[in-house]
């Protein structure tokens, strides 16, 4: 894995991340979570826990300072998970990737939201927010992440084919 893309890569998502979703107001889109998830499907295993560890731990720098570890054990979790479940996963069945996707980033968000909740006291959330707001973020993290991993590789396919048509 290339860090100095990477950093980057993190760089310009944290500014999007703080700036353009804040000034439009979606909450339920956590671009940091998009981006671990596709370090997540794309790196090496090794690289990939410690790249999920640094989104979560940007994100937390960023964010108050009284949660301080919460972003990075929960982003950190979510792409152990996914990582674990991709190895699991037949790498040939190309429809599988979204479900490890899905799963990880969900349990990683109840993680983070359930830290919140009970670690630090803030908010008050029901059973069914905690499971309803933690799927629509991690929802929309992985259709934006399936978006980014596979929009690159089609512009790459139709490049090489007109090419080869010339």
């Amino acid at each position: 894995m290339n860090w100095g893309t990477f950093a980057a890569a993190l760089v310009v998502t944290l500014v999007a991340q703080k700036s353009l979703v804040w000034t439009f107001g979606w909450s339920a889109v956590d671009l940091l979570l998009v981006l671990a998830l596709l370090c997540g499907l794309n790196a090496p295993a090794a690289d990939a826990r410690i790249a999920g560890w640094l989104c979560g731990f940007a994100q937390d720098l960023a964010g108050q300072p009284e949660a301080i570890g919460v972003q990075s054990l929960s982003l950190g979790l979510t792409v152990m998970l996914l990582v674990w479940m991709r190895e699991a996963a037949p790498a040939r069945v190309w429809w599988l990737r979204p479900l490890p996707c899905l799963v990880a980033a969900w349990i990683g968000q109840i993680v983070y939201l359930l830290l919140l909740k009970f670690g630090l006291g803030v908010g008050f959330l029901t059973a069914w927010n905690v499971l309803s707001n933690s799927f629509l973020i991690a929802a929309i993290a992985t259709l934006l992440a399936l978006v980014g991993m596979t929009v690159p590789a089609a512009m790459r396919r139709n490049r090489r084919r007109t090419a080869y048509r010339w």
